[in-house]
C-alpha cells in the first residue's frame, strides 16, 4: 500500500510541474503596415524598444506588408513604424504573456496628418 501511495504522489507532483513549466514570460507582435487606401507597404521599418530594459528589436515588412516579431519578454514597449515618404508613427503598449498581439499601422503621406 505504501508503494502505491508513493506512485500516486510522484504522479501528482509530475503533473503539477508540467503546468508550472508551461507558464512563460514571452509574447510576440505581428501585424500589417498599409497606406490609407489599404495597399500594403513592403519594406517599412518596425522598431520595438522595451521601456524598462532598453531591449531593442527591429524588422521590416514583407512584400505583403506583414511583420512578425516573436519571443518578446512581456512588458511595455515603444513601437515605431517608418516608411519612405510616410510620416513616422510611434505608439506605446503592453505585451502580455502567452498571446500574440496584433498591431496595424495605417500610414499617411508626409503632407497629411495622421488620424
Amino acid at each position: 500500500m505504501d508503494y502505491r501511495f508513493r506512485k500516486v504522489c510522484i504522479f501528482a507532483f509530475a503533473c503539477s510541474s508540467i503546468g508550472a513549466m508551461a507558464q512563460v514570460d514571452r509574447s510576440g507582435l505581428d501585424g500589417t503596415v498599409e497606406d490609407t487606401s489599404g495597399k500594403f507597404l513592403p519594406g517599412a521599418s518596425i522598431t520595438l524598444v522595451q521601456t524598462a530594459t532598453g531591449l531593442r528589436r527591429e524588422t521590416v515588412t514583407s512584400t505583403k506588408g506583414s511583420y512578425d516579431i516573436p519571443e518578446l519578454p512581456i512588458g511595455v514597449y515603444r513601437i515605431t513604424f517608418n516608411a519612405p515618404c510616410f510620416q513616422e508613427k510611434t505608439v506605446e503598449g503592453i505585451l502580455n504573456a502567452n498571446r500574440k498581439d496584433l498591431c496595424r499601422w495605417l500610414a499617411c503621406h508626409d503632407d497629411h496628418a495622421l488620424p
